[in-house]
């Protein structure tokens, strides 16, 4: 019976100290980058939790960098951050519009830094403040 017990504590540690060993492994910040021809289109910066810099200058595309960090969120008591290297752009690009945003907005914290031409009608959608 006590070889027992000490058998499923031994199991519960190794779980949690595995669980433990994933979270640290995550990648808790990543950089995306990419650019767009400006045709005349509005621009929409749609994101949840974060900061956005726009930049107007004399270019003629629409450039974007956000970096992505992992909220810190406490899961059974123990500090886990999520994984974010598998972010990466939503982005919708047509004829009258371009809207900004990343595919999955869930526990990350974005900071974007747009940079557009002077001439863009621009929309920001925060999700929150």
């Amino acid at each position: 019976m006590k070889n027992n017990m000490v058998n499923k504590a031994l199991v519960s540690l190794s779980l949690i100290v595995g669980l433990m060993s994933v979270g640290a492994q995550a990648a808790s910040s990543i950089t995306l980058n990419d650019e767009f021809d400006y045709r005349g289109q509005k621009v929409a910066l749609d994101m949840d939790v974060g900061q956005a810099e726009l930049i107007a200058g004399d270019q003629d595309k629409v450039r974007v960098e956000v970096v992505v960090k992992a909220n810190d969120s406490k899961w059974f008591g123990f500090w886990q951050n999520s994984d974010v290297s598998s972010a990466k752009f939503d982005i919708l690009d047509n004829d009258d519009k371009l809207v900004l945003r990343l595919a999955d907005q869930d526990d990350v914290n974005q900071k974007w830094r747009v940079y557009l031409p002077r001439k863009v009608a621009l929309k920001v959608d925060a999700g929150v403040g």
